[in-house]
């Protein structure tokens, strides 16, 4: 009967060493995929701060270029605003320059000629637009 519990006490050691193999090789499995998946974190760490890195860069390039873009497209506008005014105020003169010579046309005032075309006895050339502004009246 010693025997048989001998026997059985051996075996119930065998089993247990056998678990606690199994274990140990679970545990140590365990431990190389949690190397492992601390190594694959660190790399997509940084990985991901490279990719944050570059794109930031690109940002700040954007931003650069945005903003020199914008300070081009304000000096564009204040030109064509002032140049639209200039065209106001010139397409005002014009009409009446044009509104004004109808009329000197009408009254006889300028001379007609079958040797010369048209004859203004006005140089308009050399009149400054505030000349002409006198000569025809103001805009309103």
């Amino acid at each position: 009967m010693l025997e048989v519990l001998l026997v059985l006490a051996v075996c119930v050691i065998g089993v247990q060493a056998l678990i606690i193999g199994l274990l140990v090789g679970l545990v140590n499995k365990e431990r190389t995929i949690k190397k492992l998946g601390v190594r694959q974190s660190r790399q997509m760490i940084r990985v991901l701060s490279k990719l944050l890195f570059d794109i930031k860069k690109e940002k700040d390039d954007f931003e650069q270029a945005y903003n020199e873009c914008y300070t081009n497209y304000k000096s564009y506008f204040k030109e064509n605003k002032v140049i639209k005014e200039q065209l106001d105020k010139l397409n005002e003169i014009h009409g009446l320059v044009i509104n004004n010579l109808l009329i000197q046309i009408k009254e006889g005032r300028i001379i007609k000629s079958k040797y010369m075309d048209k004859i203004i006895p006005y140089n308009f050339e050399t009149m400054t637009i505030e000349e002409i502004e006198q000569f025809f009246g103001e805009a309103k």
